[in-house]
């Protein structure tokens, strides 16, 4: 498990109080193909915001993962109808991305299994 805020950089931490940090790349090679990723982010529709270097970031993070594994969901806890104009908008073109509801949740560990 990792946390971030914002977006996963060169470091994500083992505890959500972000003081445990951990080398990206460290839990990357930790990964295989077997391995199931989910994130549970707002993507930056929680603010409405659109910003190309979150999306930027973001895509890249989302690449590396996928280098080790194809086993990826996102899940949003703001509703879907708030994504539209935002970085969520964006990012959900580049793998499934569900709200955080019942449904959604049942849709991503399906995808991720």
């Amino acid at each position: 498990m990792g946390y971030f805020h914002n977006v996963p950089a060169e470091y994500i931490y083992r505890d959500p109080y972000l003081t445990e940090k951990v080398l990206f790349e460290s839990i990357l090679a930790e990964c295989d193909g077997n391995t199931s990723v989910l994130i549970v982010s707002d993507g930056g529709s929680a603010r409405g915001d659109r910003r190309s270097e979150r999306f930027s970031a973001t895509a890249k993070v989302l690449w590396q993962i996928k280098q080790h594994t194809k086993l990826i969901a996102w899940l949003n806890p703001v509703p879907p109808k708030r994504w539209k104009g935002t970085t969520a908008q964006f990012i959900a073109n580049l793998l499934p991305m569900r709200p955080l509801d019942p449904h959604g949740l049942n849709q991503a560990i399906a995808e991720i299994r």
